[in-house]
């Protein structure tokens, strides 16, 4: 009976110490937030096997024992049934873990980057911040036309084609100049959408002030009125340098 005794204490105390090591080392690699000052992009490639991965999240210090990791998600996903992972970027900072993390490879919750396009950028100009975007991939063969692409903040993953984005642009520069030109007051000396475009990127060039725009406006459209030419620097400008900054006073 004290054998009996000593066995099932031993047993226990073995238990209680492998129940507790399993769950340190789950708390450790999968519950704990992840030890990044700052926000870190972790990428996924396409090819990569689920070992690989994890193996990839310990060589940036993410997870303390790849295996270990490895075997719990291996473990779980015969019950719960998980998906694959998804190649592309994620974001990994200090407010998540590693739990969140596999959601987001799972759910395919990709890191997105962006470029701004400014407003009053000619479209050669334009084509050049998309060349300068390393995570884009492809190449522009045609500059597209001048004012087919709307200025607005474009978000994109990585090795999307370069093309997709400009006709994102020509998308929303087109749905948008329908819509304003169906809004557009009868008594404007404009025959159509591609007027109306050319003056607004004049008006546009002529000041960076918002509230000055109305009044240059109506002074371009009562010349227009009395069949003047406009008489507008930036018209120049661009003549000369098709859109890029001329450097000096013109």
């Amino acid at each position: 009976k004290s054998w009996g005794s000593k066995i099932i204490i031993y047993s226990s105390t073995a238990l209680l110490f492998i129940l507790s090591y399993i769950a340190y080392c789950y708390y450790s690699n999968f519950q704990q937030k992840f030890p990044v000052s700052e926000k870190i992009i972790f990428e996924i490639k396409q090819g990569d096997s689920e070992y690989t991965i994890f193996y990839n999240l310990h060589q940036q210090n993410l997870i303390n024992n790849p295996n270990i990791a490895y075997y719990f998600f291996r473990f779980s996903k015969r019950f719960n049934k998980k998906q694959n992972f998804t190649s592309g970027e994620y974001e990994v900072n200090n407010q998540g873990n590693l739990n969140s993390l596999i959601d987001d490879f799972i759910n395919n919750n990709i890191y997105y980057h962006k470029i701004t396009i400014a407003e009053g950028l000619s479209s050669k100009k334009i084509v050049e911040l998309l060349n300068q975007q390393e995570k884009l991939v492809g190449n522009i063969e045609t500059i597209p036309p001048e004012g087919s692409l709307f200025p607005s903040t474009y978000y994109f993953s990585k090795g999307i084609k370069k093309t997709k984005i400009i006709e994102r642009m020509k998308r929303k520069m087109t749905n948008t100049l329908d819509l304003l030109w169906e809004e557009r007051r009868d008594n404007l000396k404009l025959h159509n959408k591609l007027e109306a475009l050319i003056l607004a990127s004049i008006i546009e060039k002529e000041t960076g002030i918002s509230g000055e725009r109305k009044t240059i406006s109506s002074v371009f459209h009562n010349r227009l009125n009395l069949n003047m030419r406009l008489q507008s620097d930036p018209t120049v400008t661009y003549g000369i340098t098709e859109g890029f900054d001329l450097g000096r006073p013109l």
